[in-house]
């Protein structure tokens, strides 16, 4: 974990440590970074250099039907909307339905591309708890996005592969990647009985 973290100007300065958190449905692709990282060990993001002291492999988490997870990296959604013949990509927020719908129909996508095949079930019903939203540059683009905790319901299918992949878009620029929040015990669901 980083011990000194801050913003100067449109740059978060990290001084120390820093810890990175890479998944993916598709497990040749981290066995392949894994493979890198052991072989050069010095990685570059953006303009800062970075070398990589410890990996560690976590546990695979059984993911159910229902569970709760926690934002580590903000989620953004988008719509398409037309304009007099122009098409404009406009991000979405939790409180606009088109953001869930959006956010479903992108994991089954996700789904197919890494299984060849569609889910069995479809079902999603996400109940946000709490929500932040946040205006994010990269490069040379502000990108509207949401850090979220949220109860998810529906196809565990759905629900793993947003946790391996990433919820909503821009996966691969860091968006989406969530962690679970802790599961309670059954005696503590009972009220302590």
């Amino acid at each position: 974990m980083a011990r000194k973290r801050k913003i100067e100007g449109e740059n978060f300065v990290v001084e120390g440590e820093a810890l990175y958190e890479f998944s993916s449905p598709r497990k040749e692709i981290v066995v392949a970074l894994v493979n890198g990282l052991l072989e050069k060990p010095e990685v570059e993001i953006a303009d800062a250099s970075f070398v990589v002291s410890s990996i560690e492999v976590l546990k695979e988490k059984k993911i159910k039907g229902k569970e709760t997870f926690i934002t580590l990296s903000p989620i953004s959604v988008t719509t398409v909307k037309g304009n007099n013949g122009y098409r404009k990509i406009i991000d979405l927020y939790p409180d606009e339905p088109k953001f869930y719908e959006n956010l479903r129909r992108n994991l089954i996508k996700k789904y197919v591309a890494s299984y060849g095949k569609e889910p069995e079930n479809k079902e999603l019903d996400i109940k946000v708890i709490k929500a932040k939203p946040k205006r994010i540059k990269i490069k040379n683009t502000y990108h509207r996005c949401t850090e979220m905790v949220f109860e998810a319901r529906g196809s565990a299918e759905l629900l793993s592969i947003g946790y391996e992949a990433g919820f909503g878009e821009r996966n691969s620029m860091g968006f989406g990647m969530v962690k679970m929040a802790r599961r309670r015990s059954r005696k503590a669901e009972e009220g302590g009985r």
